[in-house]
């Protein structure tokens, strides 16, 4: 087979505070879909909390 892989990395930074890793809850989430599209997820859900103690 031939084909295409991209692999990406969302994280939250906070341009007010020299760009440092920022926390709090997700508001809206929406996935990817589509023909041929594969999520593998973890943390994306709306409602969700992220602590700043999480590990990107």
């Amino acid at each position: 087979r031939n084909g295409y892989a991209v692999q990406c990395r969302i994280t939250t930074e906070d341009p007010e505070n020299k760009f440092m890793p920022d926390y709090g809850r997700i508001l809206t989430y929406r996935s990817a879909a589509g023909f041929g599209v594969r999520l593998d997820g973890g943390m994306g859900d709306a409602g969700s909390v992220i602590t700043p103690f999480y590990d990107s």
